[in-house]
């Protein structure tokens, strides 16, 4: 097994590529990394396999795919998204397969562990630490260690630098959210285009109404049960053209953050094991801690219900105002005293 990070992709070939993390856009973010490194998208599409996973995935599909031989090509690229969502009855049958031995073609599986609630399964974790000692494991992670590095190497691929003091400010205004990093560095690549190095004073001028500082502030709000300053901020936040599907795709890693450091600390752990487990720094455990503490055990669930309602409602072309307004209003509710 080779390890890398979100700081080091790989750039030459694996049989096996695992990429794990806590946010989409960052894992998906490294894999189009990797995919430039090792030229992987001049494959053609005879070459290429393509799965996502679920609880009504099965393994033959996926063996079967990496079984077929390459066409006039060194080997085929079989790609599985969500591998979490994966029962693990099926991922012990991946596993086990791959482990014989996969040929001409190569495994890239993504797996985002924010979706695993509490304790995983030894079954799963067996499955998951089996596949990374097969090639090369690569961990997502942006955490508040690798934040600064992390940053100047994204920004270093398109010849631009960042000064100490820009990167202590873009953190404060990204509200330690790192989800939403990658969009606001590409505002910022955009405003400095022809400067060889970002300011404080440039991410004061563009980062000052950042989606993230904005979501995170309405989060505080919905969280102290105040739905009429949620909403508020939100349609001050939906002037800058904020996209509302991706409001609620923040409040779903926002709120499934806080259930998951509930769980772990309900299985016995402290806050500075939780940090440890989670690769988060120890403020974001203190002040998930401080909203789990103010939940009923039953808060959780009913959120993710008022989120998938609200998703499916979205999607169906309803009123986005009276969805929004009402998703607002019925998760601060929750939280009211």
């Amino acid at each position: 097994m080779t390890d890398f990070s979100v700081l080091s992709i790989p750039n030459k070939i694996f049989p096996v590529f695992y990429l794990e993390g806590t946010d989409d856009i960052i894992i998906n973010e490294c894999y189009a990394e990797l995919k430039r490194n090792l030229g992987l998208d001049e494959f053609s599409d005879f070459n290429m396999g393509f799965f996502e996973g679920s609880k009504t995935l099965k393994a033959d599909s996926v063996i079967s795919a990496l079984s077929e031989l390459p066409f006039l090509a060194p080997y085929r690229i079989i790609v599985l998204s969500a591998f979490q969502r994966v029962s693990a009855e099926e991922k012990e049958k991946i596993v086990n397969f791959v482990k014989g031995g996969i040929g001409k073609s190569v495994f890239v599986v993504l797996s985002n562990t924010s979706e695993q609630k509490g304790r995983v399964s030894e079954v799963k974790k067996k499955s998951e630490n089996d596949l990374k000692k097969i090639g090369a494991f690569i961990d997502c992670r942006i955490n508040d260690k690798n934040w600064n590095l992390w940053v100047k190497q994204y920004l270093r691929k398109y010849k631009i630098d960042i000064d100490f003091g820009a990167l202590g400010l873009l953190k404060v205004k990204l509200g330690l959210d790192f989800g939403f990093a990658i969009s606001e560095l590409k505002k910022l690549q955009a405003y400095t285009y022809g400067k060889k190095k970002i300011t404080a004073v440039d991410v004061e001028n563009i980062v000052s109404v950042s989606s993230g500082t904005q979501i995170y502030n309405i989060s505080n709000c919905i969280v102290k049960g105040d739905s009429a300053e949620a909403l508020k901020l939100y349609y001050k936040m939906i002037g800058t053209d904020y996209p509302s599907i991706s409001f609620l795709t923040y409040l779903k890693r926002f709120f499934d953050g806080i259930a998951e450091v509930k769980a772990l600390q309900e299985s016995g752990m402290d806050y500075l094991e939780i940090s440890k487990e989670l690769k988060k720094h120890e403020f974001v455990i203190k002040k998930n801690l401080e909203i789990a503490s103010s939940a009923s055990k039953d808060v959780f669930p009913k959120i993710s219900e008022i989120l998938m309602s609200a998703d499916f409602d979205f999607k169906s072309g309803q009123n986005e105002k009276l969805v929004f307004d009402l998703t607002i209003y019925r998760i601060s509710a929750l939280f009211a005293k």
